[in-house]
């Protein structure tokens, strides 16, 4: 098997991320890694990488790794994968399985003075060429990119350009969706007050009330997404099927609509019965 041989790069991440699972590695494809590390602790370094991309986030107890996706090896895909040697305490590039170019010396060279590990993958199996070497120094980054990452990420397709990837703007999104999801449309004042204050829960990534409305009802008259819009009667809708993102990202903001309702129906019944 070669590079031609393999359809697109999502199909080589998908083959290394099922690999991984069955060495039990939690696998999150295409993280913005820059934008969600944006906490006080790790402003400085999420502002080094600011709009990168990383192909798959791989966590194993106290241990993350970034792999990078190429369909063949280039000293482009080194470069991506050395960035991420500031970061990430084991790096990677994954490979189709027979791919050639480059010289054996310089690829040893990578592993052992950056500690890039070549994977080599196919539908069949994963294996190590050169196995990252371990940056210790890096390990102090794991747990702030433990705390980015939630299971609705695992939802996106490495190297799909409509996939989803989450940042703190396409978190409130998935509220807007998930707030208009359990009804067949609400006005905009009802949709702010649910972002705003749901039990006192913010429910958006905004500094103020006042930033949200102005931002949101933006992208809402814009047509930005395509799956929310206003309808005739002058509601805020959400329509599925617009939505680009893919069958599993509708089925997850239909799960979590409904864990909400069923949360706000258990309110209204313990607030009835303490009348």
């Amino acid at each position: 098997m070669t590079g031609r041989d393999v359809t697109t790069e999502s199909d080589l991440a998908r083959w290394a991320i099922q690999h991984l699972q069955a060495e039990e590695w939690d696998c999150y494809p295409e993280v913005a890694v820059g934008k969600l590390l944006s906490s006080a602790a790790t402003k400085e370094i999420g502002a080094r990488f600011g709009e990168r991309i990383a192909d798959v986030v791989a966590i194993r107890g106290d241990l993350a790794m970034i792999i990078e996706c190429k369909k063949s090896y280039s000293l482009s895909l080194l470069e991506q994968a050395v960035e991420w040697t500031r970061l990430s305490p084991l790096v990677a590039v994954a490979v189709p399985s027979a791919t050639t170019g480059y010289k054996t010396v310089l690829k040893e060279h990578f592993r052992n003075h950056f500690g890039v590990g070549m994977y080599c993958v196919s539908p069949h199996a994963l294996s190590r060429r050169y196995a990252p070497r371990l940056l210790r120094h890096n390990l102090r980054w794991v747990e702030h990119i433990k705390s980015v990452l939630s299971a609705e990420m695992k939802l996106s397709v490495a190297g799909a350009s409509q996939t989803w990837r989450r940042s703190p703007y396409q978190d409130t999104l998935l509220e807007v969706r998930c707030a208009l999801a359990d009804s067949d449309g609400i006005s905009m004042r009802e949709l702010f007050a649910r972002l705003d204050d749901d039990q006192g829960d913010m429910r958006h990534h905004y500094s103020s009330s006042a930033s949200m409305k102005a931002s949101i009802g933006s992208m809402i008259r814009g047509v930005i997404e395509p799956d929310i819009g206003i309808d005739a009667r002058g509601l805020v809708v959400w329509t599925p099927e617009k939505c680009t993102k893919g069958p599993a990202y509708v089925a997850h903001v239909k799960e979590v609509a409904e864990r909400r309702r069923q949360l706000r129906d258990r309110r209204v019944a313990t607030m009835m019965e303490e009348a």
